[in-house]
């Protein structure tokens, strides 16, 4: 019975739910965003040289493309 019940609730709640306007969802998940792009930038190897492979911000924009898909 509460088991049923819990999973009948919604996985994300709304911001009205805690008494902030619509627009503040807009604000957290921009936020989450930019999060994840600067941990993903901050975690790739800063190298040099001059091999023939993709530079770092090639894998992370592949990586991005991989994810959005």
């Amino acid at each position: 019975m509460y088991k049923d019940y819990i999973e009948q609730l919604p996985l994300v709640d709304n911001p009205e739910v805690f008494g902030l306007h619509a627009n503040a969802n807009i604000s957290y998940q921009r936020n989450e965003s930019d999060y994840c792009v600067n941990t993903v930038l901050d975690i790739q190897p800063r190298i040099g040289g001059g091999g023939g492979g993709p530079t770092p911000d090639e894998i992370v924009l592949s990586k991005q493309k991989e994810l959005l898909e």
